[in-house]
């Protein structure tokens, strides 16, 4: 976590949030901390390497520490990219830069992926595995082709699930288990026990007799699911690295409060005329192929980023009313990737998609959300008091009480998916402006501003996502 955390709460209850047992939103609720704070006092109990390993890291004051590597922003607006054809790129939301400490433990791992890649490099726009980079060049070849112009490429982000697989995500986790106490024995035959019965196509050899060799070089998904099953309680309380961790310090911190498919933070030009490149590891270690910008061209960058369902609008609503093979409407993620996915799947920058897009910006001003020239907020939720009492958080924990209410964040949920229904409602009024009778209707709604609310027990990424949800249940009138 960053400093801005580090000056508002100790260093006890974020080492509670680091290790996954206390929400960042909770950490003022005195039941949850105390909680938190007792089964962290029971893992160092049952687990001597947990105990020691805990030691080691409040040297360290548990800090994460990442020096990111920053670059011109060449920040662009959407009437700059009117008359051009879209196509989105699907990107990680890693940074770059180096990673120095997790959670407390040194390493020493540079972060090399994510949408910064494009600025970093004059005349490489993304990097990928060699049949992925392949697929994606093809498509901008054949859209150009059958567009007559060359498309632009927008990055469109993943979710914190993508970032399990990279190598230097694996580079920091084994880094963690050689600078901390000796895991024990029958730990580590425990979790490679694990790995052989979930995963018995890859033959694992064991954690310490070839399997950190072996990390590196298996496929993504095998990667990530090695990842995921270690960064279970069952292990982290065992003296196992922090997974989820090792994530967000290698996370780019402007995208800590964005979802899947937020677009705009990389703009770049893929040339179809050239060739795949192979990718030297002093490059990029995870992947082996890059694909070339257009000579000349530069990476951009909106000034915030945009959902998906307004960045490529026309694109979404065509795939959102498609069905899966048991005749179900697509989930938003599915419809999301089947718009990325598409070979003919593009979005033209009208006037319409312009408006709507500027609409967009002009609505979010004064909102931090999403601005892409701010580092990371502070974990929600963190209240800038100073603590007292408790000799282990430092918190005042004599009045812990009743659980979070079930019914209240209920409530909550649904004023957020309210919002989103109302707010998707009137974009949708302000873009029917060219239909007869309708001008005074967009007229109104352009001038209509949505009262948001203070939530008490929603956290920032879960009022997003309802929003996102109740966006749905609203009648298109484009």
């Amino acid at each position: 976590m960053d400093g801005n955390i580090k000056k508002l709460i100790p260093s006890k209850i974020r080492r509670l949030i680091q290790l996954g047992l206390l929400a960042a939103e909770q950490a003022d609720n005195a039941t949850q901390v105390k909680r938190a704070t007792t089964s962290y006092e029971n893992a160092k109990k049952k687990s001597k390497v947990f105990a020691e390993r805990e030691k080691l890291a409040e040297k360290n004051d548990f800090e994460t520490v990442t020096k990111s590597e920053s670059f011109p922003k060449n920040i662009i607006t959407p009437e700059d990219l009117q008359g051009e054809i879209l196509i989105p790129l699907m990107g990680d939301p890693s940074d770059i830069g180096l990673l120095s400490r997790v959670g407390g433990i040194p390493v020493n791992s540079q972060i090399e992926g994510g949408s910064k890649f494009p600025f970093k490099w004059e005349d490489l726009s993304w990097a990928s595995e060699p049949k992925s980079a392949g697929s994606y060049v093809d498509k901008v070849r054949h859209i150009a082709e059958t567009q007559g112009q060359a498309p632009v490429s927008v990055n469109a982000l993943m979710t914190n699930e993508s970032m399990y697989s990279p190598r230097f995500v694996i580079d920091s986790v084994l880094q963690q288990i050689e600078n901390s106490p000796n895991i024990l024995k029958k730990d580590i035959l425990n979790f490679d026990e694990q790995i052989r019965k979930y995963l018995p196509q890859i033959e694992w050899p064991g954690l310490l007799n070839g399997g950190k060799e072996m990390l590196q070089n298996l496929p993504m998904r095998q990667r990530a699911e090695i990842l995921k099953r270690m960064s279970q309680a069952q292990f982290r309380d065992r003296g196992f690295p922090l997974i989820d961790e090792t994530i967000r310090g290698a996370r780019d911190r402007r995208f800590d409060n964005s979802i899947l498919g937020d677009s705009g933070a990389a703009i770049v030009r893929v040339d179809p005329n050239q060739d795949l490149v192979t990718l030297p590891d002093w490059i990029h270690k995870n992947y082996g192929s890059g694909m070339k910008k257009v000579s000349g061209s530069e990476a951009q960058q909106l000034e915030r980023l945009t959902p998906f369902r307004i960045f490529f609008k026309d694109l979404f609503a065509e795939k959102a009313v498609l069905k899966d093979k048991n005749g179900r409407p697509l989930t938003v993620p599915n419809a999301i990737g089947a718009a990325n996915l598409s070979k003919d799947g593009f979005q033209k920058a009208d006037q319409q998609w312009v408006d709507a897009n500027m609409q967009y910006l002009e609505r979010m001003k004064g909102n931090p959300k999403g601005v892409l020239s701010a580092v990371g907020a502070p974990t929600a939720g963190v209240l800038a008091k100073d603590y007292q009492g408790d000799p282990v958080t430092g918190m005042d924990l004599s009045e812990a009480g009743a659980d979070v209410p079930f019914l209240p964040t209920m409530k909550e949920y649904g004023l957020s998916a309210l919002r989103g229904a109302v707010q998707a409602t009137l974009d949708s009024m302000k873009g029917a402006s060219f239909v007869p009778g309708f001008k005074k209707v967009a007229e109104t709604a352009e001038n209509t501003k949505i009262p948001d609310y203070k939530a008490k027990y929603a956290t920032d990424e879960q009022k997003t996502l309802f929003e996102l949800l109740g966006s749905f249940i609203q009648p298109n009138l484009r």
